[in-house]
């Protein structure tokens, strides 16, 4: 098997493509796929300068030896006229949302930054939208399976603040700096009540999802000690601050048992967690019947869900013993990694 170097550079997606026009063949005769190569701007315009850095992403790829041929695609809700003839005297493929998916689709996603971008506000105000979301964004294939992470921490902020009062903030990034030491961490959702500071980790699984000890042991070492030590050196530090760990899913035995050896043990900070069934009793106490509505269809009663538990899905795959890769490349390009809020296209 012949591998291609990688490019020094990322792109939003990046898969093999099987278009005639793109296949080569290897001495040997053997097939040598194209690249699909896309690059998408969420929520703006492409203008001649971004076209520009893309086609140049391009031809410094092409440069490359042995590289595949290659489909250049660029996906924006907008592009200027200059970025137009730009990206067509070049062979950029230039596609929207709306194009792609059609309208309904394309509203969804404009909600989806929208929403994301002000996570906090809409889990207070208008926590109907996380259902909207998951019925326009359905026509994507894949798309709910991203947006259940991101969308179960906007159900959590919604249910506590609304339970337990206080404000709320979700996605708040952490970078904190002392002398060589960096502190990175994304606190799902952070709720300031009076004196007391309480961080949730929030894991949208589905119900046969588990919880690693692996996880949880990272979360407790490493995540959990590193923003304890940023709230105590900060404005927080007269607080009393609260973790828990938050899953649709369930707790590994391992895992729950350490985080049960945790809440005993620790006196600094208190340590707590919900498994799926503790989740939904506590958002069915909401006066919002919406949200209990999405957790069953979407997360609780989704169809994978239902077929995993009748045929015991999670036990088949673990006698398997597989070792699947995170990350899994082809032909030594890395396939895209879409972040929070990003959409398999």
């Amino acid at each position: 098997m012949s591998f291609v170097e990688r490019p020094k550079m990322t792109r939003r997606v990046c898969g093999p493509s099987y278009l005639r026009h793109l296949l080569r063949r290897n001495d040997a005769g053997a097939v040598i796929p194209g690249f699909l190569v896309c690059d998408a701007v969420a929520g703006g315009e492409v203008d001649e300068l971004a076209m520009a850095a893309f086609v140049r992403k391009c031809k410094l790829s092409a440069g490359l030896p042995k590289m595949p041929h290659m489909f250049p695609v660029s996906i924006a809700d907008r592009y200027t006229r200059e970025a137009q003839r730009l990206g067509k005297a070049n062979g950029i493929v230039m596609a929207t949302p709306r194009t792609l998916f059609g309208t309904e689709v394309a509203i969804g996603l404009a909600t989806l930054l929208t929403t994301l971008s002000k996570a906090a506000a809409v889990a207070v105000s208008k926590p109907e939208v996380i259902e909207e979301l998951f019925n326009r964004l359905g026509g994507i294939e894949g798309a709910a399976k991203n947006l259940r992470g991101a969308l179960f921490e906007m159900i959590v902020g919604h249910a506590v603040q609304a339970i337990g009062g206080g404000s709320i903030d979700i996605g708040k990034r952490l970078h904190v700096a002392s002398g060589q030491e960096v502190f990175k961490a994304e606190l799902d959702v952070f709720r300031v009540l009076g004196n007391k500071v309480t961080v949730y980790e929030c894991k949208g699984y589905q119900p046969s999802q588990t919880v690693t000890l692996a996880e949880v042991e990272a979360w407790i070492t490493e995540k959990v000690s590193g923003i304890y030590k940023w709230l105590t050196a900060d404005q927080f530090h007269n607080h009393q601050i609260h973790f828990e760990f938050w899953t649709s899913g369930n707790f590994s035995p391992e895992a729950q048992q350490l985080l049960e050896k945790a809440s005993a043990a620790t006196k600094k900070y208190g340590v707590s967690f919900k498994d799926g069934p503790a989740v939904r009793k506590y958002v069915a106490d909401l006066p919002t019947p919406g949200l209990i509505k999405v957790l069953d269809e979407h997360y609780f009663n989704h169809p994978l869900a239902r077929f995993d538990r009748r045929y015991d899905g999670s036990t088949r795959l673990a006698e398997l013993e597989l070792e699947l890769d995170p990350h899994p490349s082809v032909n030594g390009f890395a396939m895209g990694s879409t972040g929070l809020g990003d959409i398999p296209l």
